[in-house]
């Protein structure tokens, strides 16, 4: 993620790959993240923490956080 320029490393559910694909105007992000066993996971950046929406692709969010 880019912020005033800068790039953010997000992290990831254990493995390399995470992908972000949204972000709302509080700075919410979600997309994807591998977990440690490869599999793909919905995922939500939100303050500096990853919350795991369980397997699957999260494409957008709303300023609601929805």
């Amino acid at each position: 993620m880019m912020d005033a320029g800068l790039v953010t490393a997000l992290g990831t559910l254990g493995k390399a790959s995470s992908h972000a694909l949204d972000i709302n105007d509080l700075g919410q992000v979600v997309g994807w993240a591998e977990d440690a066993l490869g599999r793909q996971h919905a995922v939500l950046w939100d303050q500096g923490l990853i919350i795991d929406l369980g397997l699957g692709v999260a494409h957008g969010i709303n300023n609601q956080g929805q």
